[in-house]
């Protein structure tokens, strides 16, 4: 009790009734307001307007003076002397199919016998397996 008034505990709090609260309680703020006038906003929102059009000319037209002077110095630039390498040769594969003249078949291994899978029936849990 800082204030003299009880403060409501958070868990024993309605959640339908801390919403009335909270929109009660914007509804009261949005009254405090001083709003501005119908010439007072238009003036605001071309100014803004008008500020945002002036900073997009001004960095548009200084990126297109940078990107001219790069052009300019890099067209007069002289070349880079790397040395000249040759033309790598082409690679080409070797398209003819070879035979194996092999006078034995070919087989494939023997496959390995399946090994069975055993069941051990323990006691544990709900007794043993039993089978009818």
């Amino acid at each position: 009790m800082a204030g003299g008034r009880p403060t409501p505990h958070a868990p024993n709090m309605n959640p339908i009734n801390t919403i009335v609260d909270y929109v009660r309680s914007s509804i009261a703020e949005l009254k405090k307001v001083s709003w501005p006038t119908k010439s007072m906003t238009i003036r605001y929102s071309s100014t803004v307007i008008v500020a945002c059009l002036a900073l997009a000319a001004f960095f548009g037209a200084l990126d297109f003076g940078f990107s001219r002077l790069v052009s300019v110095v890099l067209a007069h630039a002289p070349a880079a002397s790397a040395p000249a390498q040759p033309a790598p040769t082409p690679v080409i594969p070797d398209l003819q199919p070879t035979v194996e003249t092999s006078s034995e078949p070919i087989t494939a291994p023997a496959p390995q016998p399946n090994q069975p899978i055993q069941i051990n029936p323990t006691t544990e849990g709900n007794g043993p397996i039993q089978t009818k």
